[in-house]
């Protein structure tokens, strides 16, 4: 896998709606002809949190159809073990896209913010440790969205990294029945909760942060507008 270089000579520089663009070390001259030339060196950027965030969603919601579609274990098992399939790669992918959301919000929050930048052991406390310097957030919801990271991460490491050694089975809420863990580790419950903690815990962030200059200031409220009409254009109103 390779990645071509811009030299300049190609048809400009396309970035997204919410993307910036940086210009750097530019250059006006007049040449020997009496002519005006410039040079001038550009650089991008733009937040991946929110395409994560995004495909948590498209994710849950297969899971969620998955869920809503699994015919009777007993009456028929193939069918069954079909749909189990299904809800378990779109709750998996989704539980696993809100953890990189978060941790892609995070190292965004560095880019404004450098002193906010942790050095925790795990890559939940980093987490924790960067929105308390970076924003103001009540006791209460610090504490508990410290737990629930923690539990977030437990899952996306799981996935990441699972193991391959026999292990006894769990049981199923739903099906009542017990099954290999990751079935029910990855259930559709899981996926919905992890995807409304990343989705309002990064808007209660953005509604809040310390005072660390103007252009952090600015960002927060634009991509707080941004998420709030993503979610009124799709109808959850978060």
């Amino acid at each position: 896998m390779t990645e071509e270089p811009y030299d300049g000579s190609w048809e400009g520089v396309w970035f997204p709606s919410q993307g910036q663009l940086q210009v750097r070390n530019l250059s006006i001259r007049v040449t020997e002809e009496g002519e005006v030339a410039s040079d001038v060196q550009v650089a991008v950027r733009s937040d991946v949190w929110p395409d994560w965030l995004s495909i948590a969603a498209a994710q849950r919601d297969a899971a969620l159809e998955a869920r809503a579609s699994s015919p009777d274990r007993e009456e028929q098992p193939q069918a069954f073990h079909a749909a189990l399939t299904r809800e378990f790669r779109g709750s998996v992918t989704s539980l696993c896209s809100s953890a990189f959301a978060m941790e892609a919000f995070a190292n965004t929050v560095h880019h404004y913010v450098p002193s906010s930048k942790a050095s925790g052991k795990s890559a939940d406390a980093r987490i924790h440790q960067t929105l308390q310097r970076a924003f103001i957030l009540p006791n209460d919801f610090s504490k508990e969205s410290r737990r629930i990271l923690q539990e977030i991460f437990r899952f996306r490491d799981g996935a990441v990294h699972p193991a391959a050694a026999f292990t006894d089975p769990v049981g199923h809420p739903t099906w009542r029945v017990g099954m290999e863990r990751r079935y029910v580790i990855f259930r559709v419950e899981n996926a919905v909760a992890a995807h409304l903690f990343a989705e309002t815990t990064i808007k209660r962030c953005l509604r809040g942060p310390r005072n660390h200059g103007k252009e952090f200031t600015a960002w927060c409220s634009g991509m707080l507008a941004e998420m709030e009409a993503s979610s009124s254009r799709a109808g959850t109103g978060l």
